[in-house]
């Protein structure tokens, strides 16, 4: 496994910590920073991206410091496969 692509509650779960708020600031969440830095140690190399509806997402990768993909609005007809979409992006 190369890439993990789990929505903001999936990320929360695994880490095993609370999820309390859908709504958040990205720059001042520090929780969710410390989620998927926490994420990235508990595996071998991968790429997490957490994806953040609305807010688009965040990439996690290594040492690099967190990159938050913003969103673009598009019209959608068909939600099926959107994780595979966004990660294949």
């Amino acid at each position: 496994m190369t890439a993990v692509k789990p929505n903001r509650s999936e990320a929360f779960v695994a880490a095993n910590k609370p999820c309390t708020s859908r709504r958040f600031i990205l720059c001042k969440n520090e929780l969710l920073l410390h989620v998927g830095n926490e994420l990235l140690r508990s595996g071998s190399r991968i790429i997490l991206l957490i994806t953040l509806g609305e807010q688009g997402m965040i990439l996690f990768d290594g040492d690099q410091p967190p990159y938050h993909v913003p969103p673009r609005a598009r019209e959608v007809y068909d939600l099926s496969g959107a994780g595979d979409t966004a990660i294949a992006h």
